[in-house]
């Protein structure tokens, strides 16, 4: 989410956003050792403000999907959703496709990859979801976030 609100909009035709810390203030309070290993230190306002890829988003960006786990033990999903409501209320297309974490037995942490197969696969309902974005070229035409099925 940080690079993009460092990308050139006319150039990119949507942006697949899986498990990602969108709010770095939500995700602090439920992680707070995750900032203190990357500061050094309790991380004070300003720093997590850096880091904030909310401040970076603007009017004109490339259609969004977000996909989270509900059951995600890495990043909350509400740092996600966070930033899908802020990119939306940009005037952006975004849409967010929150899954199920018992889709298939034995997911952990980020929920995104099928256990026990190697090469990693995403798990089968993300990478669907991912597939019709792409094939789509990132056009959601949708114009608030929505949770897959609505």
């Amino acid at each position: 989410l940080w690079t993009l609100g460092h990308l050139e909009s006319k150039q990119v035709a949507g942006v697949v956003s899986i498990s990602a810390v969108g709010d770095p203030r939500i995700d602090h309070q439920v992680n707070p050792k995750r900032y203190r290993k990357l500061f050094g230190r309790d991380p004070d306002t300003k720093d997590l403000a850096s880091m904030d890829s909310l401040a970076l988003i603007k009017s004109g960006m490339p259609s969004l999907l977000c996909t989270h786990a509900d059951g995600d033990m890495v990043v909350p999903v509400a740092s996600h959703k966070a930033y899908a409501e802020a990119y939306r209320k940009a005037g952006n297309d975004v849409s967010f496709f929150e899954y199920s974490s018992e889709c298939l037995p034995g997911l952990t942490g980020h929920c995104m990859w099928r256990p026990m197969v190697k090469p990693n696969k995403l798990v089968p309902c993300l990478e669907e979801r991912i597939v019709q974005f792409v094939q789509r070229g990132g056009e959601m035409k949708c114009t608030r976030m929505r949770r897959e099925g609505e």
